[in-house]
């Protein structure tokens, strides 16, 4: 597996990765962003971090995945594709399984929450349309609540109020991506790191709000520890340029046993 950095360079050590948009808040030890980093050097070359290849063995669809690239810190354009910005993958990996295209996603995290609900960012925009300025989030939580969810999606439900950005974000982002990328088939993992740098409350809360969100999919699927859950199938549509099936799964990386 070879990872590569934004502009096209090998990386080939865990110093070199890509370093996230805030490096003094994130690039620390015990912070997600570091961490990743050093749990795909691991063995001193670049490979899947343990956790995320068992996870990816637990479905057939995946059993005998092979990475090919990984690229830290990849950008995929959101729908309606305006000023809020497109969704930010910690890694994103793509391979094959036998001869068929895959790819992962992965949302890091050490005890940092998946951004504001998703009330927040309606408010925000809402905001910033009545002031005159430029937003497109209203637009953009239109348009993904109902192609994640469908149509049972309201902003006035709040159990879908209630959602993280990150994880709408994560999710059709790794759809569109997975899609533009020739795959049918992708899954979208948060890997959490645990240490004593880090907050148990914060990682239980965290816990609490990918199993609502896992919950409020189609399928009626539950969350299981240590396996991939789905797949939540996305048929072609004006962004996503074939159908991809999409699967979620969580692993807990215990940090001192990567760094030390």
């Amino acid at each position: 597996m070879k990872i590569i950095g934004k502009l096209g360079q090998q990386i080939r050590t865990w110093e070199e990765w890509e370093r996230p948009a805030s490096p003094t808040k994130h690039w620390v030890p015990g912070r997600s962003a570091m961490e990743i980093a050093r749990a795909f050097f691991r063995t001193g070359v670049p490979q899947l971090p343990a956790a995320v290849t068992s996870i990816l063995e637990s479905h057939a669809r995946f059993a005998g995945f092979v990475a090919h690239t990984a690229r830290p810190e990849h950008k995929t354009d959101l729908p309606p594709h305006g000023s809020s910005g497109p969704r930010n993958h910690d890694v994103w990996i793509a391979g094959t399984v036998g001869q068929t295209p895959a790819c992962v996603g992965i949302e890091a995290k050490a005890d940092e929450s998946f951004d504001e609900p998703l009330s927040a960012k309606e408010r925000y925009g809402n905001d910033r349309l009545a002031a005159g300025l430029d937003t497109d989030m209203p637009e953009r939580l239109a348009t993904l609540g109902p192609m994640l969810f469908g149509a049972s999606f309201s902003m006035s439900d709040p159990r879908y109020a209630r959602i993280g950005y990150q994880l709408i974000a994560g999710l059709a982002g790794t759809a569109i991506q997975a899609a533009d990328d020739g795959a049918e088939v992708a899954a979208f993992i948060v890997c959490e790191f645990r240490s004593e740098r880090t907050e148990v409350a914060k990682q239980e809360k965290n816990a609490r709000d990918l199993e609502a969100f896992v919950g409020l999919l189609p399928g009626g699927h539950t969350l299981r520890p240590g396996a991939l859950v789905g797949p939540f199938h996305f048929p072609a549509s004006t962004f996503l340029v074939h159908p991809v099936d999409v699967f979620i799964g969580k692993v807990t990386v215990v940090v001192d046993q990567i760094a030390g």
